[in-house]
């Protein structure tokens, strides 16, 4: 996404891309986002499901994807796992969280498409 404000340029993308084209990344104002490991209902593989998701929720397996994208693990014991050089790049990073906008979930959860709808009222107009 891009937004131009006279001279100033906004630009909003996942921080992976700008760490592999080797842009500097302003962090002020991130918003953090998480991912879930779900098996559905009435799952074919349900057993091979949950072996998945405890490899792939492991320490060093977490640790590792640290390796090939700049992800924080998610997991404070795959830290110790985590080359030495990336945690600078992490979103996690202290210096990085400063300014980092919290989702409330709470707040969508109570709310529902009522902020959405009124925003796209609002655009309308």
């Amino acid at each position: 996404m891009h937004r131009s404000y006279g001279s100033v340029r906004h630009h909003a993308e996942h921080h992976q891309r700008s760490w592999r084209a080797h842009r500097e990344i302003m962090w002020d104002g991130q918003l953090p986002i998480e991912d879930f490991w779900v098996i559905p209902k009435g799952s074919l593989r349900q057993d091979d499901a949950y072996k998945f998701i405890g490899f792939a929720a492991a320490p060093r397996a977490k640790a590792e994807l640290t390796r090939y994208i700049p992800y924080s693990p998610g997991t404070t014991d795959a830290i110790a796992f985590v080359d030495p050089a990336v945690p600078p790049h992490l979103p996690t990073a202290p210096a990085h969280k400063v300014n980092a906008m919290v989702p409330n979930y709470a707040f969508w959860a109570e709310k529902g498409d009522e902020p959405g709808q009124r925003f796209t009222a609002w655009l309308a107009k």
